[in-house]
C-alpha cells in the first residue's frame, strides 16, 4: 500500500490475518464507501504493539465469523462447474443494450448469473458424499467401494428464482462510470439532455407514464425533433455564463461523450447537419437490470415467494 504524507509517498506493508475477500482502507469510519449489505465493515484500533491494529469485533463475533467462513468454504468446495442455460438471456441482453455503457458488460453479467445459478442450486448431501467426508476419502472411491452411482452433471437452467438472487446482489451495484467526465463534459451532457427533453414536450409524442427507456427510444429515433444541433448547443452552453466554450472544444468533448457511450449522434436526412442525443438519462447512476417480475420464465407463471438472501425476508415476485 502507498501511504501519502507531507513527506511524500511512503510504501507501507500490511499483513492481514483471517478470512478476507476485498479490503478497503479508510481513515474516516463515517465516510460511506460501499453500502452493499453483504460486506463486513471491520473497524480497527491500535494495539499494544507499535504499528499493529486489531479488530474491534468482540471475541464472540470473531469466533462466529471464523465458523461462518468454514461453512462457506465447505459449501463452495461441494460445487462443480457445469453448463448453465439462461432461457431469458435474449431478454436480458436486449434490456442492457439500451445502456451503451452496460452493453460492454453483458457477458460479465451473464457469467455472474451462471455462477449464482450454480451456487443457488448446490446438490443435496447424499450417502456417498457424507461417507467421504467422515472417512476423509475421495467420493469416487467411496462410490466404488459401496456400489453407489455418481449422477452425471447434466447442466442447469437459470430460472426466475436464480435471477432474483442475481438481481438482489447486482442491482444498483455497477456504476455508469462518470468518473471519466470533466465538469465541462458533464455540463455539455446536461445541456443535451435538457434540449432532448424539451423536444419531447413539443413533439407529437407525450406520455406522463412512459418509462425513461421509452422516452429514450423517442429521443434516439431517426430524424427525431428532440436532437440538439451544434448551433443549439453552442448557444445554450455559453448563455449560462462562465468560460466560453469554442466550437473546436465542443466537438472534442462530444467525441469523448460518444466514445464513452453517454450520447449518440445522428445525421438528418436531406441536409448536411448532425443532431446529438443522450443514451442514458443519468450519468453517475448505476446500471439498471430488469425487474424479476418482468423476466419471462416458462418454469414459473404467476407470482412466487422468494427468500431474500441478504435480509432473509420473504419477497413476492
Amino acid at each position: 500500500m502507498i501511504l501519502s504524507s507531507r513527506f511524500g509517498a511512503v510504501p507501507l506493508k500490511i499483513e492481514l490475518t483471517g478470512p478476507t475477500g476485498c479490503i478497503l482502507i479508510t481513515n474516516n469510519r463515517k465516510k460511506i464507501i460501499l453500502e452493499e449489505p453483504s460486506f463486513l465493515k471491520c473497524f480497527l484500533q491500535s494495539s499494544s504493539e507499535p504499528g499493529e491494529y486489531v479488530s474491534e469485533l468482540s471475541p464472540q463475533k470473531l469466533a462466529r465469523l471464523k465458523y461462518d467462513s468454514g461453512l462457506f468454504t465447505i459449501s463452495f468446495e461441494r460445487l462443480n462447474g457445469q453448463p448453465v442455460k439462461i432461457s431469458y438471456s435474449e431478454q436480458l441482453i436486449k434490456f442492457l443494450q439500451k445502456n451503451r455503457v452496460a452493453q460492454y458488460k453483458i457477458e460479465t453479467f451473464l457469467r455472474i448469473l451462471r455462477i449464482v445459478t450454480i451456487i443457488n442450486n448446490s446438490p443435496s448431501l447424499n450417502d456417498t458424499e457424507f461417507l467421504s467426508i467422515v472417512g476423509k476419502s475421495d467420493p469416487t472411491q467411496v462410490a466404488l467401494a459401496f456400489g453407489h452411482t455418481v449422477a452425471p452433471l447434466n447442466g442447469l437452467i437459470a430460472n426466475k428464482v436464480d435471477y432474483y438472487v442475481f438481481w438482489k446482489l447486482m442491482s444498483g451495484f455497477i456504476q455508469n462510470e462518470d468518473i471519466f467526465l470533466s465538469n465541462r463534459q458533464k455540463k455539455i451532457f446536461n445541456v443535451i439532455k435538457n434540449h432532448n427533453e424539451k423536444g419531447l414536450i413539443y413533439s407529437t409524442w407525450s406520455s406522463s407514464k412512459a418509462s425513461k427507456y421509452e422516452k429514450l427510444e423517442v429521443i434516439k429515433a431517426e430524424n427525431s425533433p428532440c436532437w440538439a444541433t451544434i448551433d443549439h448547443l453552442l448557444i445554450e452552453i455559453n448563455k449560462e455564463g462562465g468560460q466560453e466554450i469554442s466550437n473546436a472544444t465542443l466537438y472534442k468533448d462530444l467525441h469523448e461523450l460518444i466514445k464513452i457511450g453517454f450520447i449518440g449522434e445522428g445525421k438528418y436526412s436531406g441536409i448536411n447537419k448532425k443532431g446529438y442525443y443522450i443514451t442514458t438519462m443519468e450519468i453517475g447512476d448505476t446500471i439498471e437490470l430488469p425487474q424479476p417480475s418482468d423476466i419471462d420464465d416458462q418454469m414459473f407463471s404467476g407470482k412466487i415467494k422468494i427468500v431474500n438472501p441478504l435480509t432473509e425476508e420473504v419477497d413476492e415476485v
